[in-house]
C-alpha cells in the first residue's frame, strides 16, 4: 500500500515537473510576438468651399454671338425695372465696350439684342419701370462706332416685343395694347434688311 502511495506521489511530481518545463520552454526557446505596426488613421482636414475667382456684381444677359464669332453683346444689368446697358466684348482680346450711357435713374433702358451682320445689331429699347410696357422702339446700332438709327419707333399703344431675322427679312412681333394698358395683341412686321441697310448707310 504504501508503494503504491509512493508511486502516486512520484507521478504527480513528474507531471508537474513536466508542466513547468514546458512552460519554462515556450518562454525561453518560442519566438516573441512582435507588436504589429499600425498605421494612424490619416487627418482629414474640413473641406472649404472654392470660391469662384471672378464674382459678377450685376446679372447680364446672355452673350450673342456675331456671325464671324469674333464678338459678343449683351446688356448688364439684365434685371426687372433695372436700367440696362448695350456692351460688346471683344472675344480674342476680352475687350470690352459700352454702346449705351443710360443712367440708373434713366426712364428708358436696352431690352433686347441681336446681330444683323458682324458690324451692325437690332436693339429694342423701352420704358424701364411697370408692366405696361413688354418692348419699345426698335434701333438699327452700329457697333463699332455706337451709331443709332431707329427702325420701328414705339408710340402709347405700340411697341416692338421681339425681333427675329428670316431669308432677309427682319420679322418685328409689335405688341398692340387696349385702351386701359392691360391686356396686348402681337401682330407683325416684315422689313427688308436691304431696305435698312441702305438707310442705314445714308445716314451713317
Amino acid at each position: 500500500m504504501r508503494k503504491i502511495r509512493t508511486k502516486i506521489g512520484f507521478g504527480i511530481i513528474l507531471a508537474f515537473v513536466l508542466i513547468i518545463t514546458i512552460f519554462l520552454a515556450k518562454i525561453l526557446f518560442l519566438p516573441s510576438r512582435v507588436p504589429e505596426k499600425t498605421t494612424p488613421p490619416e487627418k482629414t482636414s474640413p473641406k472649404i468651399p472654392e470660391v469662384p475667382t471672378e464674382v459678377e456684381n450685376e446679372i447680364r444677359s446672355k452673350e450673342v454671338i456675331n456671325p464671324n464669332g469674333r464678338y459678343t453683346a449683351y446688356i448688364e444689368p439684365f434685371e426687372w425695372e433695372v436700367v440696362g446697358n448695350l456692351f460688346i466684348k471683344n472675344k480674342k482680346t476680352s475687350e470690352i465696350k459700352q454702346l449705351t450711357k443710360f443712367a440708373d435713374n434713366s426712364s428708358t433702358t436696352v431690352k433686347f439684342v441681336k446681330w444683323l451682320n458682324d458690324t451692325l445689331l437690332l436693339v429694342i429699347e423701352g420704358y424701364t419701370w411697370g408692366t405696361c410696357t413688354v418692348g419699345g422702339s426698335l434701333f438699327i446700332v452700329n457697333s463699332e462706332t455706337g451709331h443709332h438709327k431707329i427702325i420701328v419707333k414705339a408710340d402709347g399703344s405700340q411697341e416692338v416685343a421681339d425681333v427675329a431675322i428670316h431669308n432677309g427679312k427682319i420679322i418685328a412681333n409689335i405688341a398692340t395694347w387696349d385702351t386701359n394698358h392691360i391686356n396686348y395683341k402681337l401682330s407683325t412686321q416684315v422689313i427688308s434688311v436691304d431696305s435698312i441697310l441702305h438707310c442705314f448707310a445714308k445716314s451713317n
